[in-house]
């Protein structure tokens, strides 16, 4: 039988129904594409998604939710040069793309190929796993707790911050805080008032990631993130969740090496690709 023609929808329960089996299979790689999958679901913004299957099996699946860049999941080389053109017919300003390697990769090349323009290499991100928390031997003062209404407009300011240092473009800070406070997925440390945060989304097939880790300049180097990050982890561990994930920046070898010291453990890489030429 070999690849089918894609399909291409903006209809996000069509995607689900006939995705989901195939990115919870793989709930580590697939976690960031699952998670903005479910948040479109929950708000019925705009997106567009797509798929091509092999032998009747899902090979490859992405979505973009404008004016963002795609995002993709696994999938072999084969796979996204089936896909590149459909995709550029219905988006021929299609910006980049991000997902896990060599699956970007492959993505890039094909866009390459059928536009003949050239494309950069964005900010590439070391996937991490744990399974049992390392806990920081000299912690600092304070604790981990949930953020609270109250402290929205410091976490709303911090998200903003977060997203600018990180390269993330086009993040509403205001709507990551309030989904966040409103499902109790934002965490602070707090010494005396917050002073460091982080934020978790659901959990994909009990993989729950840990992104938004933000530590104001005046307060670095004392800790904070690493302790905060190993209580957060802790605490989804002990409520069920089987690992915690999450990404660093491949370029910033001291914070590699502080959720290494915790306990995550690597499993991949995630890269992104702008579109242009």
């Amino acid at each position: 039988m070999g690849l089918a023609a894609p399909v291409l929808t903006r209809d996000a329960e069509r995607f689900a129904a006939a995705t989901e089996a195939f990115l919870l299979a793989n709930p580590v790689e697939h976690n960031i594409v699952y998670t903005v999958l479910d948040g479109v679901r929950q708000s019925g913004g705009e997106a567009r998604f797509g798929w091509v299957e092999e032998d009747g099996a899902i090979a490859g699946a992405v979505l973009r939710t404008p004016p963002r860049g795609m995002l993709a999941s696994t999938m072999s080389e084969a796979a996204a040069r089936a896909l590149m053109p459909a995709l550029l017919e219905e988006d021929p300003e299609l910006p980049g793309v991000g997902g896990p390697e060599p699956a970007a990769t492959y993505l890039a090349q094909a866009w390459r190929t059928q536009t003949g323009g050239t494309f950069g290499r964005g900010i590439g991100h070391v996937v991490y796993v744990l399974d049992r928390v390392e806990p920081p031997a000299q912690p600092p003062p304070g604790g981990a707790r949930l953020g609270t209404p109250d402290e929205r407009d410091l976490l709303v300011r911090w998200t903003a911050e977060f997203a600018r240092e990180a390269g993330i473009t086009g993040a509403d800070a205001a709507a990551m805080v309030d989904g966040g406070l409103a499902a109790e997925h934002l965490w602070v440390w707090d010494d005396g008032g917050p002073v460091a945060m982080t934020g978790r989304f659901v959990p994909v097939d009990g993989v729950v990631r840990i992104s938004q880790v933000y530590t104001p300049p005046e307060a670095r180097r004392r800790g904070l993130g690493s302790a905060l990050v190993a209580a957060v982890s802790e605490r989804l561990l002990a409520a069920g969740a089987r690992r915690c994930t999450l990404n660093a920046d491949r370029e910033n070898l001291s914070t590699n090496a502080i959720y290494q010291a915790i306990g995550y453990r690597r499993a991949g890489d995630v890269q992104e690709y702008t579109f242009g030429g």
